[in-house]
C-alpha cells in the first residue's frame, strides 16, 4: 500500500529515528521537485531513512504505482490523484498539507503582448498545456478552461501538450511556445 505524499511531510516533522535505517520509495510529481528534494534532506539527515525518487507526471506515477505494486509515498499535483488510489485501496492513509497552485508562464519575448489570461485568446498564439492524462495541471488547465468564454479560441492556440510541470517550464523559457498554464 502507498502513503499520500503528506506522509513524508509527517515523517520529517513528527519523526524520530528509531534506531533503524530504512528505505523508502516515493513517487513525486515533477513540479514539486525542488520542494521535495529539500524535504528529502532534511527527513534523511534527521531520521537516517534513506529516499528514493522517482519524479514525473501525476498520472504517470500512478499507472507506475498500479502496474508494479510498489511504493511508499506518493505525492501528486492534484487531490485526485490521491482520491483515485483511496477508490482503490491502494493508499493507507493520506493528509492534504500543501496547495499547487497554477499560473500563466509567458516567454519573457512575449510579456509586451501577454497582460491577462484574456490575451492566451489572441489569434497566432502558440499555448502549451498539460496532458490531463499525464499531469494534474492538465485537469487544472482544462478545468480552468472550462468555466472561460474564451475557451475554444484559447484551444485553437495550443500547439504542443507536456507531460510534466518542467517541460512546460522549458517550452516557455526556450521560446517554443509563448505561454502555458503551469
Amino acid at each position: 500500500m502507498v502513503l499520500a505524499l503528506s506522509a513524508l511531510f509527517t515523517m520529517v516533522f513528527g519523526w524520530s529515528a528509531m534506531g533503524f535505517s530504512a528505505d523508502l520509495l516515493l513517487f513525486a510529481g515533477a513540479g514539486l521537485r525542488q520542494p521535495t528534494d529539500q524535504l528529502i534532506q532534511t527527513f534523511q539527515k534527521e531520521t537516517r531513512h534513506k529516499v528514493h525518487v522517482t519524479y514525473a507526471g501525476s498520472g504517470q506515477l500512478m499507472s507506475s504505482i498500479l502496474a508494479s505494486g510498489q511504493g511508499d509515498l506518493f505525492m501528486p499535483g492534484a487531490f485526485f490523484y490521491i482520491k483515485k488510489l483511496e477508490e482503490m485501496r491502494r493508499i493507507d492513509s493520506s493528509k492534504n498539507l500543501v496547495a499547487h497552485t497554477a499560473v500563466v508562464g509567458v516567454n519573457i519575448h512575449k510579456a509586451d503582448l501577454i497582460r491577462s489570461f484574456d490575451d492566451l485568446a489572441r489569434p497566432g498564439l502558440r499555448l502549451a498545456l498539460g496532458d490531463p492524462k499525464a499531469m494534474a495541471f492538465g485537469r487544472m488547465a482544462r478545468k480552468i478552461l472550462s468555466r472561460s468564454p474564451l475557451k475554444e479560441a484559447i484551444l485553437k492556440n495550443v500547439v504542443v501538450y507536456g507531460a510534466t510541470v518542467k517541460q512546460l517550464a522549458m517550452y516557455v523559457s526556450q521560446g517554443d511556445v509563448d505561454a502555458s498554464i503551469i
